[in-house]
């Protein structure tokens, strides 16, 4: 009895430490490969294009309700009374106007900043899930979400992410 006893509990420990360095574990700086990232830096340029262009689109509208409004103060002693009401509310829509397309403006460039941030978060998930694959790797974490590994598990697990950033097609830095 005490030998089948001693031969399941010897069966269970090798089959735990079979199991348990069946394992593969990488991780990964996502956050260094995206500062360093030339498609990362790509999307930085574009969404400042996108901002330099509402922008103008913004002083455009304040230049127009600016003009109006000087040549309104000009000319206001010698417009009929009907006239300035109809300046008056033509200058007050333009202001409106000016202050949704701010509001407007903003949301905007929210949205695009998430569009290329998504945009990169699926190839770079869709990258690490390949490299995963291709090297059998059975878990790859983000190297700051790990809360708690132990000496053993840190020094069973591999940094990839230089390999993961010339998958991406650059080097990362040291």
């Amino acid at each position: 009895m005490k030998l089948k006893l001693l031969t399941l509990l010897a069966l269970f420990l090798f089959s735990f430490n079979a199991i348990a360095q069946s394992y593969k574990i990488g991780y990964v700086d996502v956050e260094k490969i995206l500062s360093e990232w030339p498609a990362s830096k790509e999307a930085d340029t574009e969404l400042q294009k996108y901002q330099v262009e509402l922008n103008e689109k913004l002083q455009a509208k304040v230049k127009d309700f600016q003009t109006k409004l000087t040549n309104y103060n000009e000319n206001k002693l010698s417009m009929s009374v009907n006239v300035q009401r109809d300046t008056e509310s033509q200058l007050y829509i333009l202001q409106l106007d000016i202050e949704e397309f701010k509001v407007s403006a903003e949301q905007l460039i929210s949205e695009k900043n998430l569009k290329l941030l998504l945009t990169l978060e699926e190839k770079l998930n869709n990258t690490i899930t390949a490299f995963g694959k291709e090297n059998a790797y059975t878990h790859i974490f983000a190297q700051n979400s790990v809360l708690f590994t132990t000496e053993t598990e840190t020094s069973n697990s591999d940094d990839i992410s230089s390999k993961v950033a010339q998958k991406l097609g650059f080097t990362l830095s040291k």
